[in-house]
């Protein structure tokens, strides 16, 4: 999702390459509907809370060749990989993690730990802290809007 503020700014580098205003506003009447200059610049302000309708993007967009806006919106979901990849990272973190406290838990059973126990224990603590730094890589692949 983009932020109103990223929205204006993509609008105006949409409303640029169709080589300003008035021409957009042209553009709009032959690929669309009316849609006047003062509406063009109010969905180009920050701040204004307006937007242009799909129909005047999806014109505009053909009227430069390029999906400037619909680009950008793409750009900005979340994609359903990296959430499919999250919640996988996730599982596999809590696998790891109930596997460790169990290997603890027969490691400590009779109150005491030997050489070979202990470097079991540091082998999975490593596997998992390897695997929590991946859950934690596939959390800031998220795009999330700002």
């Amino acid at each position: 999702m983009l932020s109103a503020r990223r929205l204006a700014n993509v609008t105006k580098a949409l409303i640029i390459k169709c080589g300003g205003l008035e021409e957009a506003s042209e553009a709009c009447s032959d690929l669309a509907r009316p849609y006047s200059v003062t509406q063009l610049s109010r969905c180009q302000t920050p701040g204004s809370k307006c937007f242009l309708p799909i129909d005047i993007v999806a014109a505009l967009e053909s009227y430069c060749g390029e999906p400037v806006v619909s680009k950008a919106m793409v750009e900005a979901r979340p994609s359903l990989p990296q959430i499919a990849d999250l919640m996988t990272e996730a599982s596999e973190t809590t696998e790891a993690a109930a596997g460790f406290q169990s290997k603890v838990r027969r490691a400590i059973a009779d109150g005491h730990v030997d050489a070979a126990e202990q470097a079991d224990l540091e082998r999975e603590a490593d596997a998992l802290f390897e695997q929590a730094r991946e859950s934690r890589d596939a959390v800031q692949k998220l795009r999330v809007p700002s």
